[in-house]
């Protein structure tokens, strides 16, 4: 492409220069309300136009910001966190904010920006690294450490600043006055303290996430009129100036870093609350000293809503960015819960060699009771006929169902004779791992002397443990699996699922086999691993990216359309349909799935979506699965149910998916699909072939029929 200049541009080096602006000088401003957006960017540079001054200490900051990229890059340090970037913003704003009144030389109070800009950079840096992979974001609090030490240095500097740009709030005072402070202290956050500002931020927040809005509303509100009954009281609190961080706080943990729902907004009142009242007691403790004004009772309320929630539910932060609106991570949660059948507990693979039974499930009546009821046991498969013994399962293979870290083994504990037992080494030979994500996993009752790892070593998936014995308290040869709560022998067991399996049927003439993506098998289950199977994986894994030109088959009367298949920057499968939308395919250990669907219900994309749901590496004729989607509804109507699906649910499509055919030719899926409120499944077929991937796909619903097959393709140039 060449532009009218005569400068060659690459296809795509216009966007990527524009996407490297936005994220260089917009995304740094929307963070400041957890909004990663380049237009809610573009809104926070309007309300800072409104200080020129400031304005230009934030285009200096950011444009500083740039230039230590490349020589930072030497030091392996290849990006700057967007929430560290919003701190140098924010330490800029500030410094720029205290100075000029000051009356220096125009270099001096260069010099002074650059000196905030170096220090909430540096204390950013230090805090990203502290607390990466902790529960606690970064926050303001580089920004809050370099704004208290000037402010300690120069204590009176605050009230003059506010007087020179001429912030004034004493006209509210009331419970009337409210729809006023409202506004003006959203603006007070970015030193901008106007109703024409504050409407400005409270537009982009709305229209970014009406969740993260009422979250905030309804904690600013609690933390006013919390203020307020202080006032009445005859507490000397100035509440305008501080009561965005019951704003702030109620967003983060409303709808941020939290998932979104009915639990997380009833809490947002008492989040409001809590800021009030610490922001009141900063107020009488600094004697209103301008440290008492910064966003800390916002950072002490979201660290303790953060902690608080981890310890009751023992679960981290699920929404852990800002990239996303909070509404979209909770489609994505109740997908995921609903894909995988739920989010608790580790995932464990199969650990034993071949097909197995499980002769005792969770909560079996024999051992698996109390505190370790969470487990299963393996033993060979009963024969069909029910009358000839069952096979031993003695010294067959065991393999590691996680990719962890060996924590302790045990190998020197006599085996039993059959029907013995050893109530004085319960676990008998066992191995105790830990997995990449902190859990623990206990393999019970190894034939001695069989354990072939050591205390330390790393183990992935195929990793050879042992072989299964009878040792301990075990009467027969089994193998018996558990997830645990700590590293220590006994500990009580916690639940678990596993991944990638099949569940073999009583009578294979009848009913095929199911694959399950994740799930518990039952008591007497026969199941065995999801083995890839090699046509099927190379076929799924060695798709071109390429265009595709697709026409009606007979009878049909539709209009050719085209598919566009590449691979995205974050090695997604992309099939894109102009006017149709797109579709967005993960590669996973076991399976390609549909990660993210934009297009409507009724369109090629969502049907070749619903098709291609879930297709696993172990795919062969007659193999069962099924899954779950989110297929979004069109019209008003839907776009109104996704934002209200943190309090209404996520309209999810259950598939039901068969393998009909396969081979190094091709493969041919059916799916089954019933959409919500449509009381006529939807019945598909798609074929797959090599390199170009889906070549025909035909939809039924009711008495249509529409069918569609690939009449070119052009491979691009990867």
């Amino acid at each position: 492409m060449t532009d009218a200049a005569g400068l060659h541009w690459p296809v795509g080096a216009r966007s990527q220069a524009a996407a490297g602006l936005a994220d260089a000088f917009l995304t740094p401003l929307s963070a400041l309300i957890f909004i990663r957006s380049a237009p809610v960017g573009v809104a926070m540079w309007v309300v800072l136009m409104q200080t020129p001054p400031l304005a230009i200490a934030t285009f200096l900051a950011l444009g500083g910001i740039e230039l230590l990229r490349r020589p930072l890059q030497r030091y392996g340090i290849d990006d700057i966190a967007t929430e560290i970037r919003a701190n140098v913003v924010l330490g800029a704003l500030f410094t720029g904010w205290l100075v000029t009144p000051m009356g220096l030389h125009p270099m001096a109070q260069i010099v002074f920006v650059a000196a905030g800009v170096l220090a909430t950079f540096h204390l950013g840096m230090i805090g990203h690294g502290v607390m990466q992979g902790s529960r606690f974001p970064v926050g303001v609090l580089p920004y809050c450490l370099w704004a208290a030490m000037l402010l300690t240095l120069f204590p009176d500097a605050a009230t003059a600043s506010r007087a020179w740009f001429g912030w004034n709030w004493t006209g509210v005072a009331s419970g009337r006055d409210l729809f006023a402070a409202l506004p003006l202290s959203a603006g007070v956050f970015v030193f901008s303290p106007s109703l024409l500002s504050g409407a400005i931020i409270l537009a982009a927040v709305l229209a970014w996430s009406p969740s993260m809005f009422i979250a905030g509303l309804l904690g600013w509100t609690s933390g006013a009129l919390c203020s307020l009954g202080l006032v009445r009281l005859g507490v000397p609190v100035d509440w305008v100036p501080t009561s965005y961080n019951g704003f702030l706080a109620g967003m983060a943990l409303g709808a941020v870093f939290v998932e979104p729902g009915w639990k997380s907004l009833s809490l947002t009142p008492f989040v409001g609350a809590l800021t009030a009242l610490i922001a009141a007691t900063l107020q009488i403790l600094t004697s209103h000293s301008g440290v008492s004004y910064l966003p800390v009772p916002f950072m002490l309320t979201l660290f303790a809503g953060l902690l608080t929630r981890s310890v009751v539910t023992g679960q981290d932060r699920s929404a852990p960015g800002f990239d996303r609106t909070p509404e979209q991570h909770s489609i994505s949660s109740d997908w995921i819960r609903a894909r995988w059948g739920g989010t608790g507990g580790p995932l464990l693979g199969l650990p034993a060699e071949g097909p197995v039974q499980v002769t005792q499930g969770v909560d079996g009546a024999l051992t698996h009771r109390g505190a370790w009821r969470h487990a299963l046991d393996f033993q060979a498969v009963l024969p069909e006929d029910g009358e000839e013994a069952r096979p031993t399962i003695w010294g067959r293979a065991v393999y590691s169902p996680v990719e962890g870290t060996v924590v302790s083994v045990c190998n020197d504990v006599a085996d039993n004779a059959i029907g013995g037992l050893n109530h004085a080494e319960n676990w008998g030979n066992h191995v105790i791992l830990r997995t990449g994500q902190g859990d623990h996993v206990a393999l019970c009752h190894l034939v001695q002397g069989s354990v072939e790892v050591q205390p330390g070593q790393a183990v992935g998936f195929g990793t050879r443990i042992g072989r299964v014995g009878n040792s301990g308290r075990s009467s027969v040869p089994h193998l018996h699996l558990q997830a645990q709560s700590s590293a220590r022998l006994g500990s009580p067991t916690v639940p678990f699922r596993i991944a990638n399996y099949l569940d073999l049927p009583a009578d294979p003439a009848r009913q095929g086999p199911r694959w399950h993506a994740a799930g518990l098998p039952g008591e007497g289950a026969v199941v065995a691993p999801g083995v890839s199977v090699p046509a099927t994986h190379a076929l799924l894994t060695g798709l071109l990216p390429g265009r595709a030109m697709w026409v009606a088959g007979p009878g049909c009367d539709l209009g050719p359309v085209s598919t566009i298949t590449s691979i995205t920057g974050n090695g997604l499968l992309r099939i894109d349909c102009p006017g149709e939308g797109k579709a967005e395919f993960q590669y996973d250990v076991d399976a390609l799935r549909v990660v993210d669907l934009d297009a409507p219900e009724d369109s090629f994309v969502a049907a070749l979506a619903m098709g291609l749901s879930t297709v696993p590496f172990a795919a062969f004729a007659g193999l069962r699965w099924s899954d779950a989607l989110h297929v979004p509804a069109g019209g008003p109507g839907g776009a109104c149910r996704r934002l209200l699906s943190p309090y209404l649910g996520t309209r999810l499509t259950r598939v039901e998916l068969t393998c009909e055919a396969t081979g190094p030719e091709g493969l041919r899926l059916s799916a089954r699909a019933r959409l919500p409120g449509d009381p006529a499944p939807a019945e598909i077929e798609v074929t797959l072939v090599p390199r170009k991937g889906p070549v025909r796909l035909v939809l039924r619903r009711g008495p249509s029929v529409a069918e569609r097959s690939v009449v070119a393709f052009e491979v691009h140039a990867t």
